[in-house]
């Protein structure tokens, strides 16, 4: 079993009365989501109270050369948790797997995946990181979630945004921007039966 389907399984459980409803409201959310999303990605929510974006980004640079694959699993209305997101990041030349679980709203992070790094000649290895920001609330939501290259040197961090070239590549956002899903996108289900969901960027 995947660590995305796992995931996904996780998702609360559906009303197979609302199925038609559900569907309807998922095709909004995707459908307003997917004009941020690089071309690289696609959006798809097999539950009324989350989304999944699945990736699969070719880098073929200078600098760095490799295929990244990213399952990002977005929870709105976890019951214990509220917003919560997870992530599984793959990595096709060296077989990496690296599983993100259960970063929550109010989190900034920028999270080192183990054995991958971007070699910038007569500079230094870079380390490769998932960058995530998740802030706000279901009415105000603030999401940046990516990957970047950082390194410390002394007291101060060089990220790939400094240095000529490489920040035509990285960072790469996979989502960045503030989203409304309105306050009532988690109310009970027999509340949204038919109802649509509406989720914009501001």
């Amino acid at each position: 079993i995947s660590l995305f389907s796992i995931a996904v399984a996780k998702l609360p459980s559906v009303n197979p009365k609302n199925t038609i409803a559900r569907l309807q409201n998922a095709d909004s959310v995707c459908t307003k989501l997917e004009p941020t999303l690089p071309n690289e990605c696609y959006c798809s929510q097999p539950h009324n109270f989350g989304f999944v974006v699945e990736c699969l980004k070719v880098f073929d640079g200078t600098y760095f050369n490799d295929t990244i694959g990213i399952q990002l699993v977005m929870d709105l209305c976890d019951p214990d948790d509220g917003l919560r997101l997870s992530l599984d990041v793959t990595e096709l030349n060296h077989g990496i797997e690296f599983p993100i679980q259960q970063v929550r709203a109010g989190k900034q992070t920028n999270i080192p995946i183990p054995g991958l790094a971007v070699h910038v000649p007569g500079v230094m290895d870079l380390g490769l990181d998932v960058s995530i920001l998740v802030d706000g609330n279901l009415e105000r939501l603030q999401m940046e979630v990516g990957l970047n290259a950082c390194a410390g040197v002394g007291t101060h961090n060089v990220c790939a945004s400094d240095i000529y070239g490489l920040n035509k590549v990285l960072p790469w956002w996979i989502l960045k921007g503030t989203y409304s899903f309105g306050s009532d996108y988690c109310d009970g289900e027999e509340e949204k039966d038919g109802e649509e969901v509406a989720l914009s960027t501001i």
